[in-house]
């Protein structure tokens, strides 16, 4: 038993945010690249009579939001996983999301924050999927009213997801760096 627990801890630590970055890159690109992608179909349907063109872009931005947000329910999911040390049985724990878990207070308003975030992802989560449910072309309509202010709202959050992923990667790039210089001056001056 104790064997297939660590198995899934293992499968689940491959998708975890902060143990794989880069998959994580490559995700929030790829989303990125799709809202880009939706947005100017949008933009070209904007002045169109055509009520089956403008009803085919409408459907693929429900199921764009759909998708959208159960990738960041799921990376929302990992990351409170990651919060709460469930990956870290290699000694490595303690490490919190926005800063070092150390700290009390910033603790604290890093708990906080990643709970608003967990409500958030569900509640959009729940949305996304009540009105992607709706096919009648009536409701398609009804639902996708405000897509493109939608659309971008996420291209900012998803843009900044690869930023912020490309940062932490250029600041652990830099840390190992310095541990690296430390640990060749502590080796020299002790021979």
């Amino acid at each position: 038993m104790h064997l297939s627990c660590s198995n899934t801890k293992l499968l689940l630590r491959g998708c975890s945010p902060r143990h794989h970055p880069y998959r994580w890159l490559v995700v929030n690109f790829v989303v990125l690249t799709w809202s880009l992608v939706l947005l100017v179909r949008i933009f070209a349907t904007k002045g169109s009579y055509n009520d089956k063109e403008k009803t085919s872009v409408e459907l693929q931005y429900l199921i764009y939001n759909l998708v959208t947000c159960a990738v960041w329910l799921v990376e929302v999911f990992f990351n409170a996983l990651n919060f709460n040390n469930f990956f870290d049985d290699e000694g490595e724990g303690g490490e919190g999301l926005l800063q070092p878990a150390h700290e009390i207070e910033s603790a604290t308003e890093e708990k906080i924050a990643l709970w608003i975030e967990v409500v958030l992802s569900a509640f959009f989560f729940i949305d996304s999927t009540m009105a992607a449910v709706h096919r009648s072309r009536n409701e398609i309509h009804r639902q996708a009213e405000g897509m493109m202010v939608w659309v971008f709202v996420n291209m900012a959050a998803y843009t900044f997801m690869v930023y912020r992923l490309l940062v932490d990667k250029q600041t652990k790039k830099q840390n190992a760096k310095q541990t690296e210089l430390i640990s060749a001056l502590h080796s020299t001056t002790l021979v």
